[in-house]
């Protein structure tokens, strides 16, 4: 037996003993509290046996339990295994009550009676669904208080219990309430159960047992026989109709015994003479919702399956769950979550919410690092809390006891939330290989956008973390929704675009499985098919409308029990009104049910945007905390509240806007404003500030307290651009601002509010909003600021301006805020602002005087950080006026003033600087060691934003200079970053930059596919003007392979996305594909009109090296027109270009002219730069064969002749099937077969001459 700690104070790391509830030879129970449900107490059961046997038996009673869901069962939670005590355990409702006898005693007959029926009903579920308890006896039923405060009787200890109609023989529970077919040796049937409530209940009537165990070979020999001493004559108290019911129960012979439970309730009604209600609302629920799992068979073995292959070593995956609202999303989790748990694979839920940023990041991390103080205490996990310190103190401080969250990291906003989603990546990464667990989200639509986001980075890595990522959300027909919660919208959603490696889609039932589910929940029965078909009709299908169907024509007793059968209705007019067909139908059906206390509940609910602690609405409705969480634990049920556990703290929320809305209307005015007040000042007593800041300031608004509005209104405003809550921010800026006004701020107060918005507006890319919200304001009260103020307002003003390319304005601002600066070296560094702005007008003469003076006056104060920012400014400057001797000389002293600051984004940005200056000089190696700094920096300091740009610049120098491999490799680590964090746009460049390496390479399948998943990303998004490159790529790839009609196809097409989004670049290149293929196919005046003009817009837009591409195309198209003094002039002037491939192409147009002896030098040089070209390549050595064929030098030529070929080969044998052919019967191909051919006659040719001779 292993060893077994019985003062052990946390168990699984989240269970906080509290006190040993009793102990036997297999195990102990405990009385724990979860610390991560605000101390919500719980019964552990421990088994403290190893052996396998009883391991089974104890999984095999969760299991059972874990179906289970009725008012008078006790429910199970959470199942797993102990590796420092060895044992399993799991836990259930902690019932502080009493048993069933210490309950009734004294305390009148109707509380028996009631206790009893409740008991029934526990037992009529249980044997409606094949389960047999096997063990009832008053220590097994548990009397408490429902919500209400009424007693409630509880079943418990199902260690015993069997599945199926009938059991198997033999004697098993305890021996006093042992049915006489049992020690017979007889089957167990549900008639077994209620002999034991029948000894229960007169133990209870009588204070005695039926047959006293004194002299047991007698009292056996009477059970066996006769019905016990009538318990009147022990206690003549005793109605008679009860005890000719507990007579009846404890008949010997099982047929002369009620049928099931349902019959002892009527029994007792007859004898009684009272209307005992057999089906309550919340029976009634369960009998519908909980019953034996046919719903979604098919998928819950699938995801079995799946889990079953994750347990056996396979790595993880994401499978997302989508449906329709009711479709059956969370029962489908919560049967699989069985099946994990019993398998020893946590299943860590958490659910979806807006009201906080990363809140199911939070909840699952919070499960994996267990409670803060055993976190801090065990080796692995306070190794990952420090590791990971700069981000998981800012999501979790109760993990590093701070009293407020740490610092933002020194870094820009997007390269801050990137290094965010690279701690959390590898923070999961670190955890989950410790402990390898299925991470589900249930309602994911709901979820904030810095959850979404930051799934979509870790999901999008190709080595995800050790989990099954089980994701589950409501899905319209367009798309993913939640309607009328608040979540994310429709659009929103779908422009996540979360990597799955399974989609499960659940849809409505069809007419079969709504016959099984309705036999199964009828005891085999089963209504007309005519019933069955309105029922389907009217609900469509969908699970959660046919359950409430079901449920409100069983509480209208249009369906019943009547005379040991069910009835249903002989028509259907019920049927057709009460079936929902809708989402907000169904909510309107459940709200009209709901009133009293629980309708109080909703309405103040539905004051408040987001959750509100349990806690707080119980203070608030003046009622116990456990009545409210009954009270809402029904309203969730009735699908009209979500309940959320978060952080040790139960949260309650009405999601639903239109019910919100029609609450709200139930309450006065005057008294709605008086509640609006009174929660604020709640959220703010409770201690709550800092996580419902947002919330006090909506509550301050609408109870029309200006002032406090716009004092909190503006710390929400900040808190949510801390955790990137972007529209959060915006949203509470304006309600501060509104409030302001409302209370005639002074314009300061106001100008910090909207210095803030367009701040905002300007970080997120939204730049005319960013101006709008300074510009008239400023206008209209320029006089009434104070000069700072001013001064931040008319430095914002000139940032966005200057952004949007306006510069007369930027300048006007930045003169405006020069003259209200008071500080000479803040205006020396916006005399550099200043000079960058003249330097984007064109004035380059004026910019460089004012950085000169700029810079002679921050030398003069040795203001090292003014002068870097100004050496950085005059480096740009030079570098774009085409001076790189100045533009290094400059940014190399930028970089040692930055080594002076220690500043190490600032160094990676200078030798990010002096790497393009290099670059721009033909000097490679330098340039790629500056590149290579740059990138180290950035890995040090987080900014991935930079690193990732950094890995695109060594993928071009890499690609420069012909060395594909590493561009390669190159531009896939930048798009692996890309893919998880990039926008479309970004993505989509990298996709084309790849492709157009693979086609360099001769991986020409490859290219093709790089360029469709481009194609459909943009069309995914409707990023049009991205379709047009991709588009072209695709056609210069058809061109290639001599497919020309394909290759026009997609000229045209990305010739009207050119056309319609005015892509001029585009249209040139467009162009100039035209132009190529009327060149191969010999109609030379079109080609000439295509390529120059193609070659006459890239020379108005300064594209230095697509028009010297040009160039060469206009030479060779001269050459094959046979205008040799063109093609000679053409070659002279194109200009050099830092490019191997463009080096080799212009050797080989050079070697075009075989008679020139210059044409050997040109082509031994087209083949030593296009080695790694490989279509350039076999064209280099065919000319170069025809060069030395031309010459009679037979030896080189078949060499060169032989290479072309194997060359040729290479590609072809990697080219897709639908290309192979098109680019075998390429012209030139066919003149290289008929070239060698000619040589190897020639050859012979001359070898007989020569025997001749």
């Amino acid at each position: 037996m292993p060893a077994f700690d019985l003062n052990q104070d946390v168990f699984n790391g989240r269970y906080r003993r509290l006190r040993l509830l009793g102990q036997g030879g297999m195990g102990a129970v405990f009385l724990v509290e979860d610390l991560f449900e605000e101390g919500r107490p719980y019964a552990l059961k421990l088994l403290s046996t190893g052996a396998q046997t009883e391991v089974e038996a104890f999984r095999r009673e969760f299991a059972l339990l874990a179906e289970l869901n009725h008012p008078n069962i006790a429910r199970v939670y959470s199942f797993g295994f102990l590796p420092e005590n060895g044992a399993y355990f799991y836990t259930t409702d902690f019932i502080s009550g009493q048993d069933f006898y210490q309950a009734v005693r004294d305390r009148g007959w109707e509380m028996l009676v009631d206790l009893t029926v409740q008991v029934c009903r526990a037992l009529a579920y249980l044997h409606g669904r094949g389960i047999l308890h096997r063990d009832l006896k008053p220590d097994n039923i548990l009397v408490d208080s429902d919500a209400l405060g009424r007693p409630r009787a509880r079943l418990c200890d199902f260690g015993l219990a069997l599945r199926g109609e009938a059991g198997e023989g033999g004697f098993t529970g305890s021996l006093d309430y042992a049915a006489p077919e049992l020690l017979k040796g007889g089957a167990a049937d549900p008639r077994a159960d209620l002999y034991a409530l029948g000894v229960t209940l007169y133990q209870c009537v009588a204070g005695r047992l039926p047959f006293p165990p004194e002299n047991l070979a007698a009292t056996l020999k009477q059970r066996l026989e006769v019905r016990p001493a009538r318990p009147s004559r022990f206690n003549p108290e005793i109605p008679p109709g009860l005890e000719e019911v507990t007579l009846g129960l404890l008949d010997p012979c099982p047929a002369e015994r009620p049928e099931g439970a349902r019959q002892v309730v009527e029994r007792l009604e007859q004898g009684l003479q009272v209307t005992l209600p057999f089906d309550t609302a919340d029976t009634l629920r369960a009998a519908v919702y909980s019953g034996r799992y046919i719903e979604r068979v098919g998928e819950l073995k699938e995801l079995r399956q799946l889990a079953a292959a994750f347990l056996a070593g396979s790595r993880g995956f994401t499978v997302l769950i989508k449906g329709a609202f009711g479709c059956g999303k969370t029962r489908l989790l919560e049967e699989w979550s069985t099946f994990c748990q019993l398998e020893g694979l946590p299943f860590l839920l958490a659910r979806g919410h807006g009201g906080e940023a990363f809140s199911l990041i939070k909840s699952w991390l919070r499960q994996l690092l267990g409670e803060p103080s055993r976190a801090r205490k065990d080796e692995v996990r306070a190794g990952i809390l420090e590791k990971f310190s700069d981000t998981l103190s800012l999501l979790l401080p109760a993990y590093y006891d701070l009293g407020v969250a740490p610092p933002a990291a020194d870094l820009p906003e997007a390269s801050r939330r990137i290094k965010i989603y690279e701690d959390l990546y590898n923070a999961f990464c670190e955890l989950l290989e410790v402990r390898p667990s299925v991470l589900a989200a249930d309602d994911l639509q709901q979820s904030d956008p810095a959850t979404l986001e930051a799934l979509r980075y870790i999901l999008q890595t190709p080595r995800k973390p050790r989990a099954v990522w089980a994701l589950a959300l409501w899905e319209s027909d367009a798309g993913w929704s939640h309607p009328e919660t608040g979540g994310q919208g429709t659009a929103s959603l779908a422009a996540w675009r979360l990597p799955a490696d399974r989609e499960l889609l659940l849809t409505g039932f069809n007419g079969d499985l709504v016959r099984e589910y309705l036999q199964c929940l009828f005891a085999g029965q089963c209504p007309e098919p005519a019933f069955i078909d309105r029922l389907i009709r009217d609900s469509g299908g969908i699970p959660l409308f046919v359950g409430e169907t079901l449920r409100e024509l069983m509480t209208r007793n249009r369906i019943r029990f009547h005379l040991g059968a069910w009835t249903f209705p002989g028509d259907l007019e019920d049927a057709e009104t009460i079936a929902a067909r809708s989402f907000a139908e169904f909510l309107e059906q459940r709200l009209e049910t709901v009133t009293g206390e629980p309708r109080q509940l909703l309405r103040l609910l539905a004051l408040v945007e987001s959750h509100l602690p349990a806690a707080l609405v119980a203070a608030h409705s003046g009622q116990p905390l456990e009545q409210v969480e009954a009270l809402l634990q029904n309203l969730e049920r009735a699908g009209l509240v979500f309940l959320e556990e978060n952080g040790g703290s139960r949260l309650a929320r009405l999601g639903h806007r239109t019910i919100a809305e029609r609450l709200r209307d139930e309450i006065p005015e005057p008294r709605r404003r008086e509640f609006h007040r009174q929660l604020a000042r709640e959220l703010q007593q409770v201690g709550l500030e800092a996580e419902w800041v947002g919330e006090i300031a909506r509550q301050w608004f609408a109870a029309r307290e200006p002032a406090l509005a716009a004092d909190w209104g503006a710390r929400a405003a900040r808190q949510a651009r801390q955790s990137f809550q972007n529209d959060s921010a915006l949203e509470f800026y304006a309600l501060s601002l509104q409030a302001l006004e409302e209370t005639g701020a002074t314009p300061d107060a106001r100008a910090e509010v909207r210095l803030g918005i367009s701040e905002l507006e300007y970080m997120t890319g939204r730049i005319p909003e960013a101006i709008q919200a300074v510009k008239e304001f400023l206008e209209a009260g320029r006089e009434a600021l104070s000069a700072p103020l001013r001064r931040k307002l008319c430095e914002a003003l000139a940032a966005a301006w200057e952004r949007k390319g306006d510069y007369p304005e930027a300048l006007a601002c930045w003169n405006e805020a020069l003259t209200l600066e008071p500080d000479e070296t803040q205006r020396a560094l916006m005399m550099g602002s200043i000079g960058r702005i003249h330097y984007l007008k064109g004035d380059v003469e004026t910019a460089l005087a004012l950085c000169g003076e700029s810079l002679q006056i921050l030398e003069g104060g040795q203001d090292v950080y003014g002068q870097s920012f100004i050496h950085n400014i005059l480096g740009r400057i030079h570098f774009f006026s085409g001076d790189l001797k100045a533009a290094g000389h400059d940014w190399n002293r930028c970089l040692q003033l930055r080594e002076q600051l220690r500043d190490k984004k600032g160094l990676a940005d200078s030798h990010n600087n002096l790497g393009v200056v290099h670059s721009a000089r033909g000097e490679r190696e330098a340039a790629r060691r500056h590149f290579e700094m740059a990138l180290k920096l950035s890995g040090e300091v987080g900014d991935l934003v930079r690193k990732n740009g950094l890995l695109n610049n060594l993928g071009i120098m890499a690609y420069e200079a012909g060395d594909l491999d590493l561009a390669q490799r190159r531009y896939g680590e930048a798009l692996e970053f890309l893919r998880r964090s990039g926008s479309d746009s970004e993505v989509s460049e990298c996709l084309n930059n790849i492709g157009e390496i693979s086609l360099l390479r001769g991986e020409y399948g490859a290219a093709r596919k790089y360029w469709e998943e481009c194609l459909r990303l943009c069309a995914e998004s409707g990023f049009v003007p991205g379709t047009v490159e991709p588009l072209i790529y695709l056609a210069t790839l058809h061109i290639v392979c001599n497919d020309h009609a394909a290759g026009l196809h997609y000229l045209d097409l990305a010739g009207r996305a050119a056309e319609d989004t005015r892509a001029l670049k585009e249209q040139a290149l467009i162009a100039e594909q035209r132009g190529l293929i009327a060149l191969r196919e010999r109609q030379f005046e079109a080609a000439r009109d295509y390529l120059e003009g193609a070659h006459e817009a890239l020379a108005e837009m300064k594209l230095t090296f697509l028009e010297a591409r040009l160039s060469l195309r206009l030479a060779e198209l001269a050459w094959y027109a046979g205008d040799r003094n063109g093609y000679e002039a053409l070659l002279e002037a194109v200009p050099e270009q830092d490019s191997r491939w463009f080096e080799a192409e212009v050797h080989r147009l050079r070697g075009f002219d075989l008679r020139s002896e210059r044409s050997e030098a040109a082509l031994d040089r087209a083949v030593e730069q296009g080695r790694p070209f490989p279509d350039l390549m076999w064209r280099a050595y065919w000319l170069r064969g025809r060069f030395y064929h031309h010459r009679r030098r037979y030896g080189p030529a078949g060499e060169n002749y032989q290479k072309a070929i194997e060359t040729l080969k290479f590609i072809l044998a990697r080219l897709p099937e639908d290309l192979k052919s098109s680019y075998a019967a390429h012209p030139d191909i066919a003149l290289l077969k008929d070239n060698a051919a000619k040589l190897k006659t020639e050859i012979l040719m001359a070898r007989s001459k020569n025997h001749d001779g």
